[in-house]
């Protein structure tokens, strides 16, 4: 099937802008992260670094009490409501070697998209991206009904039933950075898998039309740095609060001030991680943690809101 006319912009889920397949078939994740289902190119490298980012969130005692906000967004106080967190909202993983245009399905066939912009499911040569949420081919599967949009993982097709289908692929400068700041990824792609309030019926028609979507809440995506922001003209802003930078914000600043088995490294760049995530929240960050927006929307819907 091809499909003309249709750019959809999914990288405006891409994860945090951060400072080769292999035969083997990695199916699992281990540990912690045995929820996660890895696709068939994972490389064992690439497997081992995921585990190792929710290892660590296992591994320290965080005191989420001491900190505002914490059990608002994670659903409890310590490192394992951040991985019921994780559970809910992510479900696959895919390599950074990946060709995920090439995985959608319509009605089962393949997609051809004409041109190649019609789908930007990444930013190529982005070599600071941490990793991709897919939740925004929820965008494309009501674009396109009633046909069927699927997405192949492990030679299964499977059905677009909501953000919350829960890929997320691997970017390339997740593989380089501790895990401190790996797991603080996870967290952020996670928050992409929620749509609050439902999808706009504008968004639809836009992503109909070949326009980008341009509702934050649904996927919660991203914003274009404003002029003079250090990451001006990226999608690496949030213009809402408690979207996938103020999930940032709050879990390294619990990291930095109340784990009580961190260490000093730790504390001091998930602290200096924090203050980086909270220069891309471009409302009022002291309101927002003042309670001035409102206390976080943490749930996730597929019905359609009429605008």
């Amino acid at each position: 099937m091809e499909l003309r006319g249709m750019f959809f912009f999914l990288a405006a889920c891409a994860g945090l802008a951060l400072i080769g397949c292999n035969d083997e078939v990695v199916r699992r994740g281990s540990g912690a992260a045995s929820f996660l289902e890895f696709d068939s190119e994972m490389s064992p490298a690439e497997a081992a670094q995921v585990d190792r980012a929710v290892g660590y969130m296992t591994s320290h005692s965080i005191q989420g009490e001491k900190v505002r906000w914490f059990r608002e967004l994670f659903g409890g106080v310590d490192s394992r409501a951040l991985i019921g967190f994780l559970e809910l909202r992510l479900n696959y993983v895919l390599s950074g070697n990946t060709q995920v245009e090439k995985r959608v399905r319509i009605n089962a066939e393949p997609v051809v998209f004409h041109p190649r912009q019609d789908l930007i499911l990444v930013e190529e040569n982005e070599s600071g991206r941490g990793a991709t949420n897919l939740a925004s081919l929820w965008f494309l599967k009501k674009a396109v009904e009633p046909e069927l949009l699927q997405f192949v993982i492990n030679d299964k097709l499977l059905p677009v039933d909501s953000t919350r289908i829960g890929i997320i692929q691997l970017g390339p400068a997740f593989l380089r950075v501790p895990p401190e700041i790996q797991a603080g990824v996870l967290l952020h792609e996670a928050r992409h898998s929620d749509c609050t309030g439902g999808i706009w019926s504008s968004d639809i028609l836009r992503t109909q039309q070949g326009e980008d979507p341009v509702g934050v809440s649904c996927g919660h995506l991203h914003a274009v740095c404003p002029v003079g922001h250090e990451y001006a003209g990226l999608y690496a802003c949030d213009e809402e609060a408690w979207g996938a930078y103020s999930v940032n914000f709050i879990y390294w600043a619990s990291v930095a001030r109340a784990c009580e088995n961190c260490t000093e490294e730790e504390r001091v760049l998930t602290e200096a991680s924090a203050l980086d995530a909270a220069t891309r929240i471009l409302v009022d960050v002291p309101a927002m943690v003042r309670g001035d927006y409102g206390e976080p929307d943490m749930s996730s819907s597929t019905g359609v809101q009429r605008r």
